[in-house]
C-alpha cells in the first residue's frame, strides 16, 4: 500500500494552497503517484541541485527537511518556475529557482554535494539524457551523490501505463515540456555513472504505486565518509537487533514513553528537531509525531543509516560525527541524543558541538548509561567508552553552555538484576543481558509494569529518582 504523505510532506504541499487550481492539482497528483519521500531520503546535506524541478515541490521539501541544505531548482518551463517561486513556506534563502534554456547542462566549475534528477531524462532522448547525466556527475563535489528517479521497464503493464500517461501529459494536455517520451534503459544509466567512477546502487521503490519507479544512486568514492570514525562501532547484528525490537520491546517502549513526556511542550509546530546518533530512526518518528516542522538525524553506522532511511519518511538521516555536525549555528529548537556520548572519546567536545547548533532557549535531551561499576560485555559490544554518575554528566552538559532543567536516574528497577548479573557469580549462569534475552515474555510483562509505574513517578516535574541503570538530562541552551 502506498504510504500517506508525512507531516513534512503535507507542509510542503500546503505551500501551494494559494496557487491556481491547475497547479495545485498537478502538484498533488505528482506527489501521490511518485515516491518523492524515498527520493528525498537519499539526498545528502549541503548544496543541492534539483534538475527538472517543475513546480518546485521536491526542492522545497528537501530544504524544509534539512536545515543544512541549500537547494537550487532548475527547469526549462518558465511557468512552473514562476509557480515554484510563489509557493508559500518559511525557508528563507535556502531554496531558489531558475529557468534554464533547452539543452542546458550543469556548469562543470560548480560543485554540488547532491544532484537530483526526477522523471526528466525520458523527455530528452537517450543521447541527450546520458549527456546530462555525464555533466551532472562532473559537477559533483568530492563525496557528492547523484540521485536519479527513473522508470524501470518491468513489469510491462506498469511500464506501458507510465508511457501512456507521459504521452498524454506531453502530447495531449501539454502540461509537461518535451518532444520525447523515451525512457532510458536503467542499465545505460548505471553504466554511465560507473564509467564516471561512481559507486552505484539501484532500488525498486514502486511498491503500492502504479508506475515502476526505480531509484539509481551514484556516489563519488572520495570523501564519502566523515573522518575520525571510531574503529569499534557496533556491528551489523547490533543494529539488526535494535531494529527488530524498537517497535515492541518493553525497554524501547519505556524509553519512548519517558521521552514523549519530557518533550511535551518543548516541540512546537515550527520547530526544527535533531536526533544525534539516531540509530534505526525510532526517535525521528517520535519527534515528527510530536509536531516538529523539520526533523533530521545523524549516525555513523551504515547499517543504522540504511535501517533509518527505510523506516523514516518524515525526516532526513545523514552520516556524521557527533563532534562535527553538518548543521548551521543555532538552527535547532530541540536536540535529542540518546545513549550516544558514552561512545565518544571526547564527550565534552560533542556537547560543545550540540551547544553550537541549538539556539539560545532551545532544548537538549540527553540519556546515558549509569555506574561505571556495572560495566559489562554489553558495553564492550556496544562500543561504550564509559558509564556515568549523574554529577559527571551534569558537569559535562553545563560546561558546554547549557542550564540543567532536570537530571534524574531512570530504569531504577533494573539496577538489582543488573548488579546480580554483572557483579556476582549468578551472571555466569544467566549470561549478559541484552535485547534478545530480556525479550522473554514473562520478564517483558514484569518490566513493562514496573516501567509504567516509574513513568508515573517521573511525570512529576520535580521528580528525581535516586538511582537507575540510565540517566536522563533535560537542559536549556543559555545565551552565552
Amino acid at each position: 500500500m502506498r504510504p500517506l504523505p508525512s507531516p513534512a510532506a503535507r507542509r510542503t504541499l500546503a505551500g501551494y494552497r494559494r496557487l491556481p487550481l491547475g497547479v495545485r492539482a498537478h502538484v498533488a497528483l505528482r506527489w501521490r503517484t511518485c515516491p518523492f519521500e524515498r527520493v528525498a531520503a537519499e539526498v545528502p546535506s549541503g548544496w543541492i541541485l534539483d534538475i527538472g524541478c517543475g513546480h518546485g515541490a521536491l526542492s522545497r521539501h528537501l530544504a524544509g527537511l534539512d536545515p543544512a541544505r541549500t537547494v537550487r531548482g532548475v527547469d526549462v518551463d518558465a511557468r512552473k518556475i514562476d509557480a515554484a517561486r510563489r509557493a508559500g513556506g518559511s525557508l528563507g534563502g535556502r531554496v531558489s529557482f531558475e529557468t534554464v534554456p533547452v539543452g542546458w547542462l550543469p556548469d562543470p566549475e560548480e560543485r554540488w554535494d547532491g544532484i537530483v534528477i526526477t522523471d526528466v531524462l525520458y523527455l530528452l532522448g537517450r543521447d541527450d539524457a546520458l549527456a546530462l547525466v555525464q555533466a551532472a556527475t562532473a559537477a559533483l563535489a568530492p563525496g557528492g551523490r547523484i540521485v536519479v528517479k527513473e522508470i524501470a521497464t518491468t513489469p510491462r503493464w506498469k511500464y506501458r501505463l507510465a508511457t501512456g500517461q507521459e504521452l498524454a501529459a506531453t502530447q495531449v494536455a501539454r502540461i509537461t515540456e518535451g518532444d520525447h517520451v523515451d525512457f532510458v534503459q536503467p542499465d545505460d544509466l548505471v553504466a554511465t555513472l560507473r564509467d564516471a567512477g561512481l559507486e552505484v546502487r539501484t532500488t525498486r521503490i514502486d511498491r503500492g504505486y502504479p508506475h515502476p519507479h526505480l531509484l539509481i544512486v551514484g556516489t563519488r568514492a572520495d570523501g564519502t565518509r566523515p573522518s575520525g570514525r571510531p574503529a569499534d562501532q557496533p556491528d551489523a547484528e547490533y543494529f539488526a537487533t535494535m531494529e527488530r525490537h524498537a517497535g515492541d520491546h518493553w525497554w524501547y517502549r519505556a524509553r519512548r514513553e519517558v521521552l514523549t513526556d519530557l518533550l511535551d511542550g518543548r516541540v512546537t509546530a515550527d520547530s526544527t528537531a535533531l536526533d544525534i546518533g539516531c540509530g534505526t530512526g525510532e526517535v525521528l518518528d517520535l519527534l515528527a509525531e510530536a509536531g516538529a516542522r523539520t526533523v533530521a538525524g545523524t549516525d555513523l553506522s551504515d547499517d543504522a543509516l540504511a535501517a533509518a532511511r527505510t523506516r523514516v519518511g518524515s525526516g532526513t538521516v545523514l552520516a556524521s560525527l557527533a563532534e562535527q555536525l553538518p548543521f548551521a549555528d543555532r538552527c535547532a529548537d530541540v536536540l535529542t541524543s540518546l545513549e550516544v556520548v558514552e561512545h565518544l572519546d571526547d564527550d565534552r567536545r560533542a556537547l560543545r558541538e550540540y551547544a553550537r547548533v541549538v539556539r539560545p532557549g532551545g532544548t537538549l535531551v540527553l540519556t546515558v548509561p549509569a555506574y561505571q561499576g556495572l560495566w559489562s560485555r554489553h558495553d564492550e559490544r556496544a562500543g561504550h567508552r564509559r558509564r556515568y554518575r549523574i554529577g559527571e554528566i551534569s558537569d559535562v552538559v553545563t560546561a558546554a553552555g547549557f542550564r540543567i532543567d532536570r537530571a534524574s536516574y531512570y530504569f531504577s528497577y533494573l539496577v538489582p538484576p543488573a548488579w546480580l548479573a554483572r557483579r556476582t557469580p549468578l551472571g555466569r549462569l544467566l549470561g549478559d543481558t541484552d535485547d534478545e534475552s530480556s525479550a522473554n515474555p514473562v520478564l517483558a510483562a514484569v518490566f513493562g509494569t514496573l516501567a509504567r509505574l516509574e513513568r508515573r513517578a517521573l511525570r512529576r516535574p520535580d521528580a528525581r529518582l535516586p538511582f537507575g541503570l540510565s540517566i536522563l538530562v533535560v537542559a536549556t541552551r543559555t545565551d552565552t
